[in-house]
């Protein structure tokens, strides 16, 4: 198949992680992948040094007439087999443009769980003119139905762990946490829904019982001044380390003894996911994509969503049982080989892609 991935971000993300692998999995599988993209894509620069096409276009607003009419010349030239946007602009900008020039197979991935904004909205952009929509999760599949997308037009294909990547075997821990025992950590941007500050409110119980305890949340810097005054308030900034922004986050997932992801929103998370291929005890908020991905007490545990109760209490249990703890890691890596791995995710997208052909 000749096919086009779509999407108009610039930085670097967890939408344009999946993007990136999706694009040389289907490389590996003998396909003619191209890429369009934003001008100063870091996806496009990663991509292009692997040797796949990649085309750039202006992507900073939908009513772009201009990039519109770009985009479908580039389409007739190119006729691709089939187009899969990741994006909001891009979606736009490239379903007009093969709605007018090309008609391609037209593939809308969609990664967060919320609805759209109106019915009408919903019928234009994910029913005209759209062969299926990919959903990351029950949960984004569910939020799609509610607003009036067809149950039988979604396509359930999670987000992929490139899981040779995430090895626990190959990586060392970060030095300022070797060596130190219990390690109970978190990854996630520093906005709410992440449940950062659910995590911070769980760590004076578990210092009652674990007094030696460290804790590190990478993506909160010491420049994050309500989450910094939340640990001073509580008395716990001197046991816990805020990592900020880490471009390799394995070796901080490497010397951590039990991982929490107390986040409240979610399309799936891809942070937890790369913590169970690190094979760690994960700790997850009953919530959004989690629930595709956690079964309670077989490879991770789970708590009520901002109830830092029940992550002390949760993590304390894995601390006192480590053998059971450490079977939950394996478990949690045979989850994400057999169900996320990029092979898999891949050949079940290929599958999509073939079935409208």
């Amino acid at each position: 198949m000749k096919i086009l991935l779509a999407t108009s971000s610039t930085g670097w993300s967890g939408g344009q992680h999946q993007v990136y692998l999706l694009a040389k999995g289907l490389r590996d599988r003998g396909h003619a992948v191209s890429v369009a993209t934003s001008y100063n894509s870091e996806l496009g620069r990663r991509l292009a040094s692997e040797g796949l096409d990649v085309r750039y276009f202006r992507m900073n607003k939908e009513a772009d007439i201009f990039t519109m009419l770009r985009v479908g010349r580039f389409l007739r030239e190119g006729r691709f087999d089939i187009i899969n946007v990741h994006r909001p602009t891009a979606h736009t900008i490239v379903m007009i443009a093969n709605m007018l020039s090309a008609r391609a197979r037209f593939f809308v991935t969609r990664r967060v769980p919320y609805g759209i904004p109106s019915r009408i909205s919903a019928e234009i952009k994910y029913a005209w003119f759209v062969d299926r929509v990919i959903a990351i999760s029950q949960d984004v599949k569910q939020s799609l139905i509610e607003t009036g997308v067809r149950a039988n037009h979604i396509e359930v294909i999670p987000d992929a762990i490139d899981s040779a990547y995430f090895n626990p075997l190959d990586i060392a821990p970060a030095p300022e946490l070797a060596n130190r025992k219990p390690v109970i950590g978190t990854v996630g941007n520093a906005n709410k829904q992440k449940g950062h500050y659910h995590f911070l409110s769980a760590i004076p119980a578990i210092l009652k019982k674990y007094p030696d305890a460290l804790f590190v949340d990478v993506g909160v810097n010491d420049n994050d001044r309500e989450l910094v005054e939340l640990a001073d308030n509580l008395g716990i900034r001197n046991k816990i380390i805020f990592a900020g922004f880490q471009q390799d986050v394995r070796p901080y997932l490497k010397a951590m003894d039990v991982f929490v992801f107390p986040s409240l929103v979610e399309g799936l998370g891809t942070s937890l996911l790369e913590a169970m291929a690190m094979q760690k005890p994960v700790v997850v908020s009953r919530t959004g994509g989690m629930v595709d991905i956690i079964a309670h007490d077989k490879n991770g545990v789970f708590v009520r969503p901002g109830s830092p109760e029940d992550i002390a209490d949760a993590v304390c249990g894995l601390l006192d049982n480590v053998p059971h703890a450490l079977e939950l890691g394996i478990q949690a890596r045979n989850s994400v080989e057999e169900g996320f791995s990029v092979e898999v995710v891949t050949q079940k997208t290929e599958e999509l892609f073939k079935s409208v052909l």
